[in-house]
């Protein structure tokens, strides 16, 4: 795989990890005290993050470095039915943006619980 290639899988990792946690482009920027046009170019496939952001971002997401440098398959989940599994697969449906949105709004919907 090329360097282009490297950076696309890192693009679609950053973004779904940032979409997994509810987080944007600024939420980065303010993790890594890096300019957000670094982190637009690394989510766009522009550029590659340096080593040490790439050890910061995994150490902020609890995950491994690989997780994010390296192409991984999805784990197939142990049930095929439910609400979750309904709601997994239409999420994945969705861009980065729209699951940050529905992210947010099940927050505000908890939120309004307490």
């Amino acid at each position: 795989m090329g360097e282009l290639g490297n950076k696309a899988v890192m693009a679609n990792n950053i973004e779904k990890y940032m979409a997994l946690h509810g987080e944007t482009r600024k939420d980065i920027c303010a993790v890594l005290g890096v300019p957000y046009t670094t982190v637009t170019n690394w989510v766009k496939g522009n550029t590659y993050p340096r080593i040490d952001k790439i050890e910061l971002l995994a150490s902020h997401w609890g995950i491994q470095k690989s997780d994010l440098v390296e192409q991984k398959e999805e784990p197939t989940p142990v049930t095929e039915s439910g609400p979750l599994n309904e709601f997994q697969d239409l999420m994945s449906q969705l861009t980065p943006d729209e699951q940050r949105l529905i992210v947010s709004q099940i927050k505000g919907i908890l939120s309004n619980r307490e």
